[in-house]
């Protein structure tokens, strides 16, 4: 693997040259910068994953160690899906984690950003019509995933700009309502549907296992 390590701190870490136009969308921004900067020159698999080496955003199968997740990844497995969520572990997130058409009442009178999840997957998908969005979402956090050349390709670079503008950007509505964690937060729900998974996404944890790790 040849990595591509980007600072997302304010003020950006001493010593990354990779960096962000604005620091802001925590993960989002970055990965959605190394699509934009590289399109359509990309590996023929990508892994996207935090920093730290050891987390409990890696799947319990793998000892929660990240060399561990990179050693077993079967990329044949990638090849095949296109995308793959590195998490098994189905909570959080999974069977569904939110319903854009249906806030709850408390979402609504708090400004949670679930009450107008709606508005954003319109903006950040680029549909025009309330009956394009799901009614339901459902997919294992937390924005670590593999993905294929192909499937990277199979949208326009466009999308991925118009995608980091709205992270970076666009999301910073005037009544503040957003924050970066916020816009994190938005992505995290969303991968699965940008590299073409169904709006819920929630594989077996043991045929995950299997499939991704080879611990069948």
């Amino acid at each position: 693997w040849t990595p591509y390590i980007y600072t997302a701190s304010v003020p950006p870490e001493p010593g990354y040259p990779l960096t962000l136009p604005i620091q802001r969308g925590r993960e989002a921004g970055v990965y959605l910068s190394f699509i934009v900067d590289h399109y359509p020159n990309f590996p023929a698999y990508t892994v996207f994953l935090h920093a730290s080496d050891h987390h409990w955003h890696n799947d319990d199968s793998q000892g929660a160690f990240t060399p561990a997740t990179l050693a077993n990844l079967r990329l044949d497995t990638v090849e095949r899906e296109g995308y793959v969520n590195l998490r098994c572990n189905q909570n959080p997130g999974c069977p569904v984690s939110i319903n854009p058409l249906s806030p709850t009442q408390t979402d609504i009178e708090t400004g949670d950003p679930r009450s107008f999840f709606a508005d954003m997957y319109q903006e950040v998908l680029n549909v025009s019509t309330r009956d394009q969005v799901p009614e339901h979402l459902g997919a294992a956090c937390c924005s670590q995933f593999a993905v294929s050349r192909e499937r990277i390709l199979a949208r326009p670079w466009e999308d991925y700009v118009r995608m980091r503008e709205w992270a970076l950007r666009g999301s910073d509505y005037e009544d503040g309502r957003m924050n970066s964690y916020g816009v994190g937060w938005v992505f995290e729900s969303l991968w699965h549907v940008i590299f073409g998974k169904e709006a819920v996404f929630c594989p077996e944890e043991g045929k995950c296992r299997c499939d991704i790790y080879g611990m069948c």
